[in-house]
């Protein structure tokens, strides 16, 4: 059952569909963001909207001790990254949701929903699969990181020019690959924070930098006319 969680809507707001990490869910996003106590100013920049992905998982979950079920996933590969399934049928759901619940202004992402999210702007820039939508703008990656999937880096084999905020663990497991992704972007953004493979709480220069860039994002959002 697809599962939306919205917080309240200001047209003042900057809109983001935030999409979850493999195996997790909609409403355990919502609460990883709850939890890193992201300041109140930059909550208040933002109206986020949380989807469920299209597929239930097909494994265990990492967060089962820590949150309850359903889980769901966005796709899943074979150990030795061979084979991917469900990629094609999330990327086409995704689209078909931003063109009937949209217009978004960008999109949040963690983990395997930050692959996603980046290679939903690189298609779109390609003009794959998003014909119909009125464009996003704006990325927000969160321990993203390159995609292993051929079908995925195909949408990002030319630099993707969208404005770019990247969350960036150091002691995160995807760190590397973090790394890697920002270089698909144009002037990407990068703050670091000291943890693992999480939603991150800020300090006050991450926080700093993470509402510069929503100032500045909501000023070019402000010049586009739905």
């Amino acid at each position: 059952e697809l599962l939306l969680l919205l917080l309240p809507y200001m047209a003042s707001k900057i809109r983001f569909l935030c999409l979850h990490g493999f195996r997790t869910s909609a409403a355990i996003f919502r609460q990883q963001v709850r939890l890193a106590q992201w300041g109140q100013r930059l909550l208040d920049m933002v109206d986020l909207t949380f989807l469920d992905a299209p597929w239930p998982a097909t494994g265990p979950s990492d967060v089962e001790q820590k949150f309850s079920p359903p889980y769901f996933e966005w796709y899943h590969a074979n150990d030795d990254l061979t084979e991917f399934v469900g990629i094609e049928g999330s990327i086409s759901y995704l689209f078909d949701f931003i063109r009937l619940h949209g217009p978004f202004d960008g999109l949040i992402g963690f983990s395997q929903g930050a692959i996603m999210a980046a290679a939903l702007m690189g298609f779109q820039q390609k003009g794959t699969y998003s014909s119909g939508i009125v464009p996003m703008q704006l990325l927000i990656i969160i321990g993203g990181g390159i995609p292993s999937s051929p079908l995925l880096k195909a949408a990002l084999t030319e630099v993707t020019r969208c404005p770019s905020l990247h969350l960036i663990g150091k002691e995160d497991f995807m760190r590397e690959r973090g790394q890697q992704l920002t270089l698909c972007f144009e002037n990407p953004v990068v703050v670091y924070h000291p943890r693992g493979h999480v939603v991150p709480n800020l300090d006050a220069d991450a926080e700093r930098a993470f509402i510069n860039f929503l100032t500045t994002a909501k000023a070019v959002s402000s010049r586009h006319k739905y």
